[in-house]
């Protein structure tokens, strides 16, 4: 799930350390989410923290002087000069980059355009007046990233109700109406505690019951076994094993088992219509058989079967009113 973040979220708790930023990056880290920032709210971010330091340091040298000049001792207040106070260029972005480990979303030329005729036509987020070029900007955003996004859906977190929502505090009908039509689901929400309160903790709820238990009761190990059989046809496992030399021409090895199976770790989340999608990190034993051809008779003679290696993988599935309804191993396996 990939979530975007207005500058005000930003502005209203410049550290990123309350408790409300602690439960929404763990949410990420668990559930396989992005943080996605327009770079137009990336720039606006950098220039209202420029400004409320600068506004800060010169509150700060006003009070400094006044009680310079109260003082009855010799030790002066020091100012401090706003250049040597004040953060450089990008610093402080650099800080949310990291911290937040976010994927900026880059200006789109081609939204002036658009941008100019919701303005003309006073087409919501623009104002009656037909201003309001950011909002208008962050929206046609927020509607690329969704559509970029596979499940078409994403969270948007703003206190700019007068702009993106309607007076119960809920997406405006409006925009909520040119989702429907093109086929996105962009959830609104005005802070982080109404997003970790209103979503995070029901979707922890709704999806509690599949737990690692759940999960290996009810995963197809049959299936599982013969798509991995399929994506290491053709694996050259001589190597894995060190009795081989060149006297042993073995022509061809036959994956026959994957034992074993155990889930390492999993991530989750839900899509619109309230199936989950779960991605599992697992681990096994591939047992590989020696195959020899006799090319005169036209037979094949299986050799031994042998331990070709632990395997690591990983597995997705689907789950639908209660059910696995879909289930592919990836091909991005490591044996060794």
């Amino acid at each position: 799930m990939n979530i975007v973040l207005d500058s005000n979220i930003f502005i209203s708790d410049f550290s990123l350390e309350s408790p409300n930023w602690e439960t929404l990056l763990d949410f990420i880290n668990e559930n396989e989410s992005q943080i996605i920032i327009p770079q137009i709210i990336l720039d606006e971010v950098e220039a209202e923290y420029e400004r409320i330091t600068k506004s800060l340091l010169d509150d700060y040298n006003r009070i400094a002087n006044r009680l310079n000049k109260l003082s009855t001792y010799n030790s002066d207040v020091i100012s401090i000069e706003s250049e040597d106070m004040m953060p450089t260029k990008d610093s402080y972005i650099d800080y949310i980059k990291v911290k937040l480990d976010i994927e900026p979303f880059p200006y789109i030329d081609s939204f002036l355009t658009e941008v100019t005729q919701r303005a003309i036509k006073r087409i919501r987020p623009a104002k009656k007046d037909g201003r309001d070029f950011r909002d208008t900007l962050i929206w046609l955003s927020l509607k690329r990233i969704c559509e970029n996004n596979n499940h078409k859906q994403i969270v948007f977190i703003s206190q700019n109700v007068s702009d993106f929502a309607n007076e119960n505090k809920v997406l405006h009908e409006d925009l909520a109406a040119e989702c429907k039509v093109e086929g996105l689901n962009i959830m609104y929400y005005t802070s982080l505690k109404s997003f970790i309160n209103d979503f995070i903790i029901q979707y922890s709820e709704n999806l509690k019951i599949y737990d690692e238990k759940w999960l290996e009761d009810n995963l197809d190990y049959e299936d599982i076994e013969d798509q991995l059989r399929d994506i290491l046809y053709g694996e050259d496992w001589i190597g894995y094993f060190d009795y081989y030399d060149d006297d042993r021409a073995v022509d061809d090895f036959n994956v026959r088992h994957v034992e074993s199976m155990e889930i390492d770790n999993y991530t989750s989340y839900l899509l619109p219509n309230g199936d989950a999608i779960f991605n599992i990190d697992m681990n096994g034993i591939v047992y590989v058989q020696e195959e020899f051809i006799d090319r005169n008779r036209d037979k094949i003679y299986e050799g031994d079967t042998i331990k070709g290696g632990d395997i690591e993988f990983s597995l997705t599935i689907k789950i639908s009113e209660g059910k696995i309804v879909q289930s592919f191993v990836n091909d991005n396996y490591s044996v060794h």
